[in-house]
């Protein structure tokens, strides 16, 4: 941080930022080695970002996993593709598998599948929406995704969707030599409409 606006503090405009946009003030968050700073000002946020590989934390790691659908983006670098999928969460990495539902074509040729072949970055959407609007929320998860024809990571997958969606056991049986679709997540970004704590994380180098 280097300045000061009308008693706000300003970003340093040498780091990485992204803006969160909203009507209700904003919470968002990323899977990180270093600490971050959110900075609030009139409805929105702006968080310094940095490279994920640590762990989701455990109250959004809940919130997701209860979730039953979620939105799967991909995109051959022209179009974007936006599918609801079910999916399950294991560690830092998201799956999906390609079930036996009709399907316009062969599981290889779907574009979802051809467009992580392509390009591998990829996101997934999980949301919680009621009519009370003080309850909504959202995860965005951002990461490199990966097609799992077999072994045992697509069979750990397998089995855990199983677990989570008993459809996939009885009404639609989940095939053991499914396609998955793996998204090894590298950034987390959420919303919820109730007010966020506001504090100030320690940058590495910088007193508390």
């Amino acid at each position: 941080m280097r300045a000061r606006r009308n008693g706000t503090p300003i970003a340093n405009p040498a780091i990485r930022t992204a803006a969160v946009q909203s009507a209700a003030p904003s919470s968002t968050a990323r899977v990180f080695n270093h600490a971050e700073t959110v900075i609030y000002r009139k409805g929105y946020s702006i968080t310094v970002i940095s490279q994920a590989n640590s762990r989701i934390e455990a109250g959004w790691r809940r919130r997701v996993t209860r979730a039953r659908v979620g939105h799967l983006a991909t995109t051959d670098r022209r179009r974007p593709s936006v599918v609801p999928v079910c999916f399950v969460l294991l560690g830092d990495t998201l799956y999906h598998a390609i079930d036996a539902k009709p399907k316009s074509t062969d599981a290889r040729r779907l574009r979802r599948v051809r467009n992580v072949r392509g390009n591998p970055v990829a996101a997934l959407l999980v949301d919680h929406y009621v009519e009370d609007w003080r309850r909504l929320w959202y995860a965005l998860f951002v990461g490199r995704a990966r097609v799992i024809e077999h072994g045992p990571e697509q069979q750990r997958a397998i089995a855990a969707l199983k677990r989570k969606y008993p459809q996939y056991r009885r009404t639609l049986p989940l095939a053991r030599d499914a396609l998955v679709i793996a998204i090894d997540v590298r950034r987390l970004s959420h919303w919820q409409a109730s007010s966020p704590v506001r504090r100030r994380a320690a940058h590495p180098g910088r007193p508390a």
